[in-house]
């Protein structure tokens, strides 16, 4: 009498119905995240720059001057503006960010505008990062300048950027600034730049 033995084909078919279970899991998620990413109208690391910047122009992110030690060059230091105290109920720690989200959301919307460069709708992560380069630039000069610096000498020794480089990056935030403006950002909100202009010396007379 011959036994025919199914040993391993159980195992096999509970595999093949797992995997067939996470895929569909997977397909699931892959949907609700394309979705979100569709109705935000950006890409995900689009919405984390323009966020930002939205926090900042809001002040829950208050912004400073950071020194590298031993050079004289000047960077962003980014601070939160709120930070739950120990102990704090996480019921209440989550009613505050949702506030700071709502307070942020009108100015995360006129960002998102200045940053739809091609009028498409949809903010492309290249265009965010490039709106975000021009605006923290102009927040950092405009910090240097409150720091006592004047001129685009000045500036350039700050930033340790050529005279040249510190113009053409000056003039890509206020580009950006002028959009934010039209958009309806608030005025108070963005650094108005301006710098000295150096003093020609004029010849003696006579030589």
């Amino acid at each position: 009498m011959r036994t025919r033995t199914t040993r391993g084909i159980l195992p096999v078919c509970v595999v093949a119905l797992f995997a067939t279970g996470a895929f569909a899991a997977d397909q699931k998620d892959l949907d609700s995240y394309l979705n979100s990413i569709r109705e935000s109208g950006m890409t995900e690391m689009a919405q984390s720059n323009l966020t930002t910047l939205a926090s900042i122009t809001t002040g829950h992110t208050l912004i400073s001057l950071s020194h590298i030690e031993g050079h004289a060059i000047a960077g962003l230091l980014y601070t939160s503006g709120y930070c739950p105290r120990p102990g704090t109920p996480p019921e209440e720690a989550k009613r505050v960010q949702e506030e700071i989200m709502k307070d942020e959301s009108g100015d995360l919307k006129i960002w998102k505008q200045v940053a739809d460069l091609d009028s498409s709708g949809f903010v492309t992560t290249a265009e965010a990062s490039k709106t975000r380069s021009a605006a923290d630039f102009g927040f950092q000069v405009g910090l240097i300048l409150k720091g006592g610096a004047s001129s685009l000498s000045d500036v350039a020794k700050a930033t340790g950027l050529p005279e040249s480089t510190v113009t053409k990056k000056l003039a890509n935030y206020r580009e950006v600034a002028t959009r934010a403006l039209r958009f309806g950002m608030r005025a108070t909100a963005l650094p108005n730049i301006s710098l000295a202009q150096p003093v020609a010396i004029k010849p003696k007379s006579g030589s």
